[in-house]
């Protein structure tokens, strides 16, 4: 609604004579001031009149209004009907959020749930909304003016970008958004997408929000991280400094300075001469390194300087790291590669005390921790040793990667000793023979004779077999991955000399 919206009324001659010259009025603030004008058209008995009044009326905050119009003829004998009350509601630019995946232009709005101003938001609703700012260059704000939700069941989602897959600013139900919330997008195309989901049963008042743009200065840059050094680390005697800068502001940035200094200690301060254009962010480390040997806690700070900084309030980042020089922190005893049916491993690390390993196929033997390859499995596997350092609590990893492989295939050639030959094959199961089963094969690799499961400790082929003058491989398969644990085969064949 504008500042200049026209008052429209309709009056009805309830009289049994004409009326002329007669005073009207409206009050769109709940009576405390009238805009008065005259009719001087006559209205015949029983005939009604439409009057535009000349003066229009402001209705362009969003707020609402209490309108009264009324008629005043000197010889109305009835004043019951000469007043008529309306309430107006100026909802601003108003958007209902709908189902599916949508994407809104906007600076100004006001953003309510799918039941609007008035009513709740219905049960069983998904919806996405992405907000991009009008103005170029800005960044969508978006401020909280009313909610409810039902508690751990009904949840608003805010994402700082254009997807549900950008950074998570907060996920949030019941009452834990009020009037002070507020929320400025970082995305380099300035973007904030709400998500809305609802269960099947109870809803409530919903939200109300409005939607604006928040124009960053022409210049602004902020010290969005320090990288290095952070808090359980290992240090050395050359430390590399490490910081992420962004460009806050309007305008592309080069020629700067950062500095970052240990309080009480080292200091650095290096130009940066490279291009950082707006909404984006620079990883630089410094030239020269620090050293950080002497183990205590340390205050950090990294800032950046640029002149006509319009906002100084992010132009530091600050830390406090515990600098516990553990010295090596390695595993012993444990090999790169293993077969499946190996014997455990017990394997020690270089601290005694506060430490663990982790991985697949790590077993517990009363206080020994030890890598067995059956438990592991055939595969590629990462062993963690992790020494905890008990003033910090920190962590420090020392990791070996370890492969266990599985038996091979066993085979067997042979016969070459004229023509076909009668042999005898047994083929015997020892334990687990329910994993096993075996084929011979001729030198096409086609299947002579083959055998499946069995039972333990019992042959699963004894019989003579006849095989033509050639190579043969005797292939065993084990499905467990550990081997035949006791079987075996034999191929026996009478030989006869020439005397």
């Amino acid at each position: 609604m504008t500042t200049e919206e026209e008052i429209i009324i309709q009056i009805t001659n309830l009289y049994t004579d004409a009326i002329s010259n007669f005073e009207v009025s409206y009050s769109i603030d709940g009576g405390e001031t009238f805009i008065t004008e005259i009719i001087e058209n006559e209205i015949l008995p029983g005939e009604s009149f439409i009057y535009t009044f000349t003066q229009m009326a402001d209705f362009s905050e969003v707020t609402n209004y209490l309108c009264i119009a009324n008629v005043d003829e000197n010889e109305d004998i009835n004043l019951g009907n000469n007043t008529v009350n309306l309430e107006v509601m100026n909802l601003g630019n108003v958007l209902i959020m709908q189902e599916g995946t949508n994407e809104f232009t906007t600076c100004e709005l006001t953003f309510y749930d799918n039941g609007g101003p008035e009513a709740s938001y219905t049960n069983n609703f998904s919806g996405i909304t992405t907000f991009y700012p009008e103005t170029p260059g800005a960044k969508i704000q978006l401020n909280i003016i009313e909610f409810e939700t039902e508690s751990n069941y009904d949840y608003f989602n805010i994402y700082d970008g254009n997807t549900t897959e950008a950074t998570l600013l907060g996920s949030y139900n019941g009452t834990s958004l009020n009037n002070e919330s507020e929320f400025i997008s970082t995305a380099t195309d300035g973007s904030l997408t709400i998500q809305f989901t609802s269960d099947g049963s109870v809803t409530l008042l919903g939200w109300a929000a409005s939607i604006s743009c928040f124009i960053p200065p022409d210049v602004d840059l902020s010290v969005v991280e320090i990288l290095n050094p952070v808090a359980c680390n290992t240090f050395n005697d050359s430390e590399n400094v490490t910081i992420i800068i962004a460009n806050e502001g309007m305008l592309a940035q080069s020629n700067f300075e950062v500095n970052f200094a240990i309080v009480g200690g080292a200091t650095l301060s290096e130009t940066i001469t490279e291009i950082i254009e707006p909404g984006t962010t620079m990883e630089f480390t410094f030239t020269e390194n620090i050293n950080l040997t002497t183990s205590g806690n340390y205050d950090i700070i990294a800032s950046v300087s640029i002149d006509g900084d319009e906002n100084l309030e992010n132009n530091n980042a600050e830390n406090n790291i515990s600098v516990m020089n553990v010295g090596e922190v390695a595993i012993n005893g444990l090999g790169d590669i293993y077969c499946i049916n190996d014997e455990m491993v017990f394997m020690t690390g270089t601290h005694d005390g506060n430490a663990h390993f982790e991985g697949t196929g790590i077993i517990s033997s009363g206080t020994e921790q030890a890598f067995s390859p059956i438990d592991a499995g055939v595969g590629i596997h990462e062993i963690n040793y992790i020494y905890t350092e008990p003033e910090t609590f920190c962590n420090f990893i020392a990791t070996q990667m370890v492969e266990v492989v599985g038996l091979p295939e066993l085979s067997f050639t042979g016969f070459d000793l004229g023509s076909s030959n009668t042999v005898l094959l047994q083929v015997y199961y020892g334990s687990f023979a329910s994993e096993c089963t075996w084929e011979l094969l001729n030198e096409e690799g086609d299947t002579i004779v083959s055998g499946g499961t069995g039972t333990n400790q019992t042959f699963s082929y004894n019989d003579e077999v006849t095989l033509p003058a050639g190579n043969y491989t005797f292939v065993s398969h084990d499905s467990y991955g550990d081997g035949w644990n006791g079987g075996y085969f034999d191929i026996l064949m009478e030989v006869h000399s020439k005397e």
